[in-house]
């Protein structure tokens, strides 16, 4: 029952949406949190070209384990996501975007992320997003994200792990 009331409040107010004004965030900053579908986690800054959202998340991971040696890890995801559906307090939103780890080994995955955005305030954002993941694992095996860890090919259909990627921003 309570999914039912949830799901019902969900689709009222992205009908809402429709009929709302779109909030105007060309110029703006976001800067925050976030996780990226194929697992790239960290800082997340979001800038807002017209309707476009340009979008960079990076990550610096360093590990110096007592035996064995140590290692420096760089996950970069950059896209954009473009507005489908824009209320004052709400946005879904389409998208791309690449994901590069480099370090002990490299992979590139390629996300397509659906993300529903609320605007809390003029200057507070959550977000959470689904989509589809495309994998390409390098000989070394996985860097990130989940799946098979050998070389090849891998293609998710919504979202890693339990929950998909989400985060927060704040907007300046």
């Amino acid at each position: 029952m309570r999914r039912a009331l949830a799901a019902t409040a969900l689709a009222v107010g992205m009908l809402a949406a429709f009929d709302a004004g779109a909030k105007d965030m060309n110029g703006r900053l976001g800067v925050g949190g976030a996780r990226t579908l194929a697992g790239v986690g960290g800082l997340d800054l979001v800038y807002w070209a017209g309707k476009l959202a340009l979008n960079g998340t990076f990550q610096i991971e360093y590990s110096s384990p007592e035996i064995g040696d140590s290692d420096l890890v760089l996950r970069l995801a950059a896209g954009a996501l473009f507005p489908i559906v824009s209320g004052e307090r709400a946005e879904l939103s389409f998208g791309g975007r690449v994901n590069l780890s480099a370090g002990s080994g490299t992979q590139i995955s390629l996300e397509a992320p659906l993300r529903l955005e609320w605007y809390v305030n003029d200057w507070f954002a959550l977000h959470g997003e689904v989509g589809v993941v495309i994998d390409i694992v390098p000989e070394d095996g996985r860097v990130f994200g989940s799946g098979p860890s050998n070389k090849g090919f891998g293609f998710t259909i919504g979202a890693t792990q339990v929950t998909g990627g989400g985060g927060f921003l704040v907007i300046f």
